[in-house]
């Protein structure tokens, strides 16, 4: 964040429509697109290690109501991690689940945690007075879905408590590459990243990317990915290294069946080398 005047130039492009990603800054995602209630509700948090997509920070947040012991975060958008900040101040603040939409209001909690880290603050004050018609509403942020859920929906308090005793690990990175995290993990959250890896096909990154995968999980970890994109099961490098288990269906096809809302990625018992 020692870049943060840089940042803040480039972030006005984005929330004025100029563009949606100036180098290692993009939009954003307000909230999950994901109904991470049911993603994540037969999945066993408690005293877990978990590494998870940075993004909107529902990923985080959820794994700490369910009873992570840790969680590491990552991403490719370094603007999640000032975002990270707004929404942790929000939530704070308005004891709220989502951002509210009020600029006054906005400005007040910025300016209220100002201290805790001031490259943040410093962000976000000119951002948001920059943002039209207001920051809720502006271009910095994707459209968002028309159903979406998180876990921590009326326990806010509670994850206040647990958000003011962990400290806050991100890592900006690109998961299609190799990646020096030298840990490993009991779940990994990886929302549609493999999605996204597919629309934009590159056979080289799904090779690093499987093999980050195998790196990272714990040998009895699981991998979640969701489906937001497309709602058929798609086959990866991945399938070769870890068995599949569809999720709890929810996505609505054409002629009103349902398909599975993610899918879980567990390691094959075979031996890797």
């Amino acid at each position: 964040m020692e870049y943060y005047k840089e940042d803040i130039e480039k972030v006005k492009r984005i929330v004025n429509g100029q563009n949606s990603y100036v180098d290692d800054l993009a939009a954003l995602y307000k909230n999950t697109n994901e109904d991470l209630t049911k993603i994540l509700k037969d999945i066993d948090f408690k005293n877990k290690k978990v590494l998870t997509v940075q993004a909107s920070s529902d990923q985080l947040f959820s794994s700490l109501i369910l009873g992570a012991e840790e969680v590491d975060t990552f991403d490719a958008n370094r603007l999640t991690e000032y975002y990270y900040y707004l929404r942790k101040w929000c939530l704070e603040e308005t004891k709220k689940y989502y951002l509210p939409a009020k600029t006054s209001l906005l400005t007040k909690i910025v300016e209220k945690h100002y201290d805790e880290n001031e490259y943040a603050a410093k962000l976000w004050l000119e951002i948001i007075k920059e943002a039209k018609p207001n920051l809720y509403y502006s271009k910095l942020f994707f459209r968002q879905p028309m159903y979406w859920s998180v876990p921590y929906k009326d326990r806010e308090e509670e994850l206040i408590e647990i958000l003011q005793e962990k400290e806050h690990d991100f890592k900006c990175l690109d998961i299609y590459k190799k990646t020096n995290i030298n840990k490993k993990y009991d779940i990994i959250i990886i929302s549609n990243i493999i999605e996204y890896l597919l629309s934009g096909y590159y056979k080289e990154s799904e090779l690093q990317f499987t093999e980050n995968m195998k790196e990272l999980l714990k040998d009895d970890g699981v991998i979640i990915s969701s489906k937001t994109l497309n709602p058929h099961f798609q086959e990866t490098e991945l399938d070769k290294y870890f068995d599949v288990k569809a999720g709890e269906k929810g996505m609505i096809l054409y002629g009103g069946e349902t398909a599975p809302l993610s899918y879980q990625y567990t390691k094959k018992k075979i031996d890797y080398k």
